[in-house]
């Protein structure tokens, strides 16, 4: 089959979207299908890692990930499956556009990845049209993925999903086995970052303006309360908030008790994950309907701590992998640091059954044939 995957971003980009649809795209060319991504903001290339096409599409207006490309138009007649991966304001009403004209004898699928929380003016105007439109291309979509059933039913679209039951689909996303496992930690990097004799936390996100919802301003006021034990906080990700976020660790008393890596690429990441002794990414809003980054820490055998969101509960379950925190709250967020650092026994159990969860439920090679499937249904029928 020829299959089209449209996202708006794409490594080297660090965003959980992106990573997703790398993954599908790999994958599936595996399994024999020719894939392309269509995705703004780089030139059109063969990929060299696998047979698949990464074709830039052309913005005639761009703000953040948000893209207007009309030349869609054009690029989905190639195609015989079309995945939207929503949100994509600017070109969401391309694909609806298409669909709606051209492309009513095409399979579409949407994975509808999470909801939008508009940070600023611009955003709520720019992404009307596309919000506007939604009921309606859900309703022309074959198929809707979800994460989880547990984040769609708490989500914007959660009237759809009650309206067009046998359309959705639950998808969960997965985990490289073979880039992200258990290993000693490096002594090396231990010496170098200061490590021996402390606890060691660790977060990783983008640092930049789409990604506060993560949670590391409430995260370094929660380090800088826990002052009774030796503590070091590990920052993996870059962006135009990573100096904010350096003076505020130093505003806080944290120079010496938190080290910033900056970009890491991912073929490094798991030894820097393999450094910690727990993982912690306390997001706050519905901006984060799963998180990717809990299961990278799940396979290296990490607990983890996660804010108490629908759809990140569903990878997170408290008590079992990890524990979850109220929202917005250091005082909780204190609190279970505090109980998972106490509690080595805890913390293994709870770092042996995340490694347990993500081999069952959150294997690639599963999602992949599960996905594929869903893709050859539509295009027999």
């Amino acid at each position: 089959m020829r299959i089209a995957q449209i996202v708006s971003t794409f490594p080297p980009y660090r965003g959980g979207m992106g990573d997703v649809v790398f993954q599908y795209s790999l994958n599936l060319a595996k399994l024999g299908h020719e894939v392309t991504v269509l995705t703004p903001r780089r030139k059109s290339e063969e990929a060299d890692f696998c047979n698949f096409k990464i074709r830039g599409l052309k913005s005639f207006i761009k703000f953040g990930n948000a893209s207007f490309s009309p030349h869609l138009l054009k690029d989905l007649k190639d195609f015989d499956i079309i995945h939207l991966h929503y949100p994509f304001f600017g070109s969401t009403e391309i694909v609806w556009f298409w669909k709606k004209l051209f492309g009513k004898n095409k399979k579409l699928i949407i994975t509808y990845h999470m909801d939008f929380v508009a940070r600023n003016l611009f955003f709520r105007i720019f992404s009307w049209p596309s919000r506007l439109i939604t009921p309606s291309l859900f309703k022309m979509a074959d198929k809707i993925l979800v994460s989880s059933y547990d984040y769609g039913r708490s989500s914007d679209i959660s009237q759809l999903m009650e309206k067009y039951k046998n359309k959705f689909v639950e998808l969960p996303f997965g985990v490289d086995k073979n880039v992200f496992y258990p290993e000693p930690a490096n002594q090396d990097k231990i010496n170098k970052y200061d490590l021996k004799g402390k606890k060691v936390l660790l977060f990783i996100s983008a640092l930049d303006s789409a990604h506060l919802f993560k949670g590391l301003d409430y995260l370094l006021s929660a380090v800088a309360r826990i002052n009774d034990r030796p503590v070091k906080l590990l920052v993996v990700g870059k962006g135009n908030r990573q100096q904010y976020f350096e003076k505020r660790a130093e505003a806080l008393g944290l120079a010496s008790r938190t080290h910033f890596f900056g970009f890491v690429a991912e073929e490094c990441l798991n030894q820097i994950i393999n450094l910690c002794d727990l993982f912690v990414l306390p997001s706050f809003d519905k901006s984060e309907a799963f998180g990717l980054v809990y299961l990278r820490a799940m396979a290296c055998k990490k607990p983890v701590i996660a804010g108490n969101l629908p759809g990140v509960r569903t990878v997170v379950q408290s008590g079992v992998n990890g524990l979850l925190v109220e929202p917005r709250s250091v005082d909780d967020l204190v609190d279970k640091i505090k109980i998972i650092l106490d509690n080595d026994k805890l913390a293994r159990n709870m770092g042996e059954e995340g490694f347990k969860i993500t081999q069952e439920k959150y294997n690639w090679e599963k999602i992949i044939k599960k996905l594929a499937k869903i893709y050859e249904n539509l295009f027999n029928s």
